[in-house]
């Protein structure tokens, strides 16, 4: 997977390491933090529930848990509800139904969001989703992702 990135110095090189930092999870890969990733695959299964959408996406390398969360209006608002907050609770509202619609048995999506930790598996918590309906996108990611390991990584 795509790796955003803030130089981490002191890790092993050769190996991932995950520690929590505030209550977040935080990876090294390499010696480098990663903050958010960015990955694509087929949806092998998906549950709905009324505040969430949790799926499985298999990338060819193995299978992660990504999640979908429906915003909450307490986020976009405080004490004095503005109509900017509304608006904004609004877009990401339709944002989060769009999103949600694309999830679906075999689909093809690429994720972007930050890595989590739930019930001691890796989970990414998505901040970005984006359906492909060429069936050579999976392998143009997987050739980038291999150029990135070779330049950047």
């Amino acid at each position: 997977p795509h790796q955003h990135q803030h130089q981490q110095g002191g890790e092993d090189a050769g190996k991932a390491k995950k520690r929590r930092r505030r209550g977040r999870l935080r990876c090294a890969y390499r010696g480098w933090e990663v903050e958010e990733v960015a990955l694509q695959g087929l949806v092998v299964e998906v549950v709905r529930a009324e505040k969430y959408t949790l799926f499985t996406l298999d990338d060819s390398t193995g299978c992660v848990q990504c999640l979908l969360w429906q915003p909450v209006a307490a986020a976009f608002t405080s004490k004095f509800v503005s109509k900017e907050a509304s608006l904004a609770f609004e877009v990401a509202e339709e944002r989060y139904v769009a999103s949600r619609a694309r999830v679906r048995l075999g689909a093809q999506l690429s994720v972007q969001g930050r890595v989590t930790m739930f019930q001691g598996d890796l989970q990414i918590k998505c901040s970005a989703l984006q359906e492909h309906e060429d069936p050579n996108a999976e392998t143009e990611h997987r050739l980038d992702t291999a150029r990135l390991h070779r330049s950047i990584y």
